[in-house]
């Protein structure tokens, strides 16, 4: 028999403990910390995130991960001593209260608690989350997984990211005592090489590890499908692997003096006001999901306010600015301008789609086109992805694309934006229905998720308005919606437990993401989506006639009876 894993040395935070920690951190400075379920791992544990800040609108976001491996255990420590210093400076020390009434910090301290458990330095599919991510992924590659993002683990990485502003951050590990930047995959360097290396010196100035060093990451080793080169590489942020300590656990004694040498250096990392920040937004004023190149360093993508932000050097920058749908825009920009206001002008809408579809995993990927034009989906952060097919039956690769709104491009840039939602891949909460007016959608999620956030879609720019979220209960949810045309169509995308999931056509014949979960045949293991040649994975519910739309809504309750649930399953530990 395979003996039991070495239990977590005393001192050391568990899984379970680590719950406790960040919900009271959450619960004692609500003005401050909110509490984000971004899913589950294989073996059915929580997966965590905080972000800390006093402003709604940072100029930028962080993001500080530990333990992607499981057996690095003083990586984690870092990360939950950063949050909980945060916490405590704030309106107390001068330099942490301002840095967190102008950015937003993100912490996850344990992105593989079932490695935690077991000390592996895997997840429990025996897969290197760290050989995960989609950038320079490569098959076969020692614990690189089936396929980029097939494990929970990552997702819930991705999901934070994807819907969320980030510049800069941390991906903490153990077992060295350094600090590296990007490429990782390859010695070539970035257009930001000096900046990184600078970015790294200051914190070797302030680090206090006997022999810490910095290095370009592939220049120690290179590595395929790693967290630093896909942040960089897809969405712009200065992304750097800190190796804590030579031992991956040191003696639980030796916690407060490695977190004491660390400490200030990632605070003075985190504390960094040279940067460029502002808006993209549509000629209307609402913000775009776009892509901001600086100079010529791969483009950050904005989150879904537009807003961006990133560490730059000097003061004056060339940003070329592009979102589907809109003309690519070049500005040069000096630092006495910021924040910046980028408008972009729209190009002509596509047509093609009257109203957004779901493409579910389970389904077969077509979308009924009658026209032969050459048409792809893009989505910022994310390749663009060509249909094929033939006309009236073109199709896409769902199983290999991100969950969430993609929008339909031809060749002259002309787009149907965010009218093409990929449904989720398998396990997520049960999402019902239950009434929509005007003022709002209350919704029913189980089990209870924690920070849900959910997203409008409409208008003739469709771009994501943030929907204001309130929980009567605790698996009760209610969306504030803004004032909107009710007679148009309105599409939510809905982030709950790390799952992004689409609620189409609220007040036509509703549609709701329902990935079923696959019979793999392996217990707790999920092998990727199976496409059949009919399409499911998605429920239906309206008070009205298919195809008609209510009167305008003035106070009118559609309710949806009965009750529809879409029925999901959380993974279970393996016995």
């Amino acid at each position: 028999p395979v003996p039991p894993p070495p239990p977590t040395p005393a001192g050391y935070t568990t899984p379970d403990e680590l719950g406790e920690r960040l919900a009271a951190l959450a619960s004692e400075n609500a003005e401050l910390v909110r509490i984000f379920d971004m899913g589950w791992s294989r073996e059915g544990r929580p997966l965590v995130a905080l972000r800390i800040s006093a402003t709604d609108t940072p100029q930028l976001g962080w993001r500080i991960l530990g333990a992607h491996h499981g057996d690095e255990l003083s990586s984690a420590e870092l990360a939950l001593a950063t949050a909980e210093a945060l916490v405590a400076g704030h309106g107390r020390d001068p330099a942490t209260t301002a840095l967190l009434e102008r950015d937003a910090v993100w912490v996850m301290p344990q992105v593989n608690p079932d490695g935690v458990v077991a000390r592996t330095r895997s997840n429990a599919d025996g897969v290197d989350l760290n050989r995960n991510y989609s950038h320079e992924w490569t098959a076969g590659a020692y614990g690189a997984g089936p396929a980029p993002f097939s494990e929970p683990e990552t997702r819930a990485v991705r999901a934070l990211s994807v819907w969320t502003a980030l510049g800069a951050g941390l991906s903490m590990h153990a077992g060295e005592t350094n600090l590296g930047w990007v490429w990782n995959h390859t010695t070539a360097r970035t257009p930001d090489e000096d900046l990184l290396a600078a970015l790294a010196a200051d914190y070797l100035a302030r680090c206090t590890t006997e022999g810490f060093w910095i290095t370009n990451g592939a220049d120690w080793y290179a590595t395929n499908g790693d967290t630093n080169d896909w942040s960089y590489g897809r969405h712009g942020v200065l992304d750097y692997t800190l190796e804590t300590t030579l031992q991956k656990t040191p003696p639980a004694a030796d916690i407060d003096a490695f977190i004491d040498d660390h400490l200030a250096a990632v605070l003075g990392f985190l504390d960094n006001t040279d940067a460029v920040w502002g808006q993209v937004v549509a000629p209307d004023g609402s913000g775009l999901v776009a892509t901001v190149a600086i100079d010529e360093a791969p483009g950050l993508r904005t989150g879904p306010d537009g807003r961006f932000g990133r560490p730059v050097a000097g003061t004056a920058w060339r940003l070329s600015v592009s979102a589907p749908g809109f003309e690519t825009a070049t500005v040069d920009a000096t630092a006495d301008a910021l924040p910046l206001a980028l408008t972009l002008a729209p190009q002509e809408r596509l047509g093609l789609l009257d109203g957004a579809r779901l493409l579910a995993r389970d389904g077969d990927g077509v979308l009924a086109l009658d026209t032969d034009r050459a048409l792809w989906l893009a989505r910022p952060g994310e390749l663009p992805v060509a249909l094929g097919g033939t006309p009236g039956a073109r199709s896409v690769p769902v199983a290999t694309l991100a969950p969430g709104p993609w929008s339909l491009v031809d060749a002259a840039g002309s787009a149907d934006r965010n009218t093409v939602f990929i449904g989720e891949h398998t396990t997520a909460p049960e999402v019902g229905l239950v009434a929509a007016d005007a003022a709002g959608i209350t919704l029913e999620i189980r089990p209870a998720v924690r920070g849900v956030r959910a997203w409008a879609f409409a208008g003739d720019h469709r771009s994501p308005q943030s929907l204001a979220v309130s929980t009567p209960d605790a698996t009760t949810v209610h969306l504030a919606l803004p004032a909107l045309d009710p007679g148009a169509p309105l599409d939510v995308l809905l982030l709950a437990g790390g799952h992004q999931l689409a609620l189409l056509d609220l007040w036509g014949s509703p549609v709701i993401d329902d990935p079923e979960p696959l019979d793999t045949g392996t217990a707790g293991r999920d092998t990727g989506p199976s496409l059949s040649s009919t399409p499911s994975g998605k429920a239906t519910a309206c008070g009205c006639a298919a195809g008609q739309r209510p009167a305008p809504l003035g106070g009118l309750v559609v309710l949806l009876a009965p009750l529809v649930f879409v029925t999901r399953r959380l993974r279970r530990p393996r016995p």
